[in-house]
């Protein structure tokens, strides 16, 4: 792929991940996500190397099965660094934007065992999000893998128990642009399963990220409906 398009590719999937503002430096792409504040570069090159903070690379080698490792070269602050196909980018892109870049004050032992296993269960989450949507999208159908997200209903920072963050009814799997209106709050779904638009977010702009107001989810358990309500009262304030 010629630079320039490579570049424009790449910062797309950045801004689509969630990685709003980003520069170029050199040979690399260098991204900062405004809402979560952390960051991310990517290489202009094929393939690519994405490369992030020590701790969130350390977090997604421990429970994503990442293979981060220090490399030289990259970005400030941003020592660790791997090779992705650019198919394989944005999959990573969303796992890594809520991180967190340091070590939380006061973490015991305890809590970072719990920490893990919290970690380690999203990877059983995602499949059997995968089984229960056959694959897709659940509100388009698309089955392009590298795209689709595990997005809580309920965030993970809110959620009351493990059993919630894990409840495979408490996700749904969406691709990467319905996802992020989805955490922000700029959509939501009714007890039907039909989408809903926030106040904040116009028909046009939605149209023009590829939301139509007519979507709705392909289906519905009665089990999604108690964190459909939770989202729709404290996360899109509808």
């Amino acid at each position: 792929m010629h630079l320039t398009m490579l570049q424009t590719y790449l910062e797309k999937l950045l801004t689509d991940s969630g990685y709003d503002r980003h520069e170029r430096r050199g040979r690399w792409i260098v991204a900062v996500s405004s809402y979560y504040r952390t960051h991310a570069a990517l290489l202009l090159d094929e393939p690519t190397v994405l490369a992030l903070p020590e701790k969130a690379a350390t977090l997604l080698n421990s429970y994503e099965d990442a293979r981060f490792v220090p490399l030289e070269g990259t970005p400030d602050a941003m020592p660790m660094g791997m090779a992705l196909k650019t198919d394989e980018v944005l999959e990573w892109l969303a796992k890594s934007i809520k991180l967190p870049e340091e070590e939380p004050k006061g973490t015991s032992s305890t809590d970072i065992e719990s920490l893990v296993r919290l970690r380690r269960g999203q990877e059983k989450l995602r499949k059997e999000l995968f089984d229960y949507w056959d694959g897709a999208c659940a509100v388009t159908g698309v089955k392009t893998a590298s795209l689709l997200i595990a997005s809580h209903i309920k965030p993970w920072s809110m959620c009351e128990s493990a059993e919630e963050k894990l409840d495979p009814f408490n996700a749904l799997l969406l691709h990467a642009g319905l996802d992020k209106a989805f955490d922000k709050g700029l959509i939501s779904f009714d007890d039907k399963g039909d989408i809903l638009l926030s106040e904040r977010w116009n028909i046009p702009e939605a149209l023009s990220m590829g939301i139509d107001p007519r979507m709705r989810l392909r289906k519905i358990d009665e089990r999604h409906r108690v964190y459909l309500a939770f989202h729709r009262e404290n996360i899109s304030k509808l």
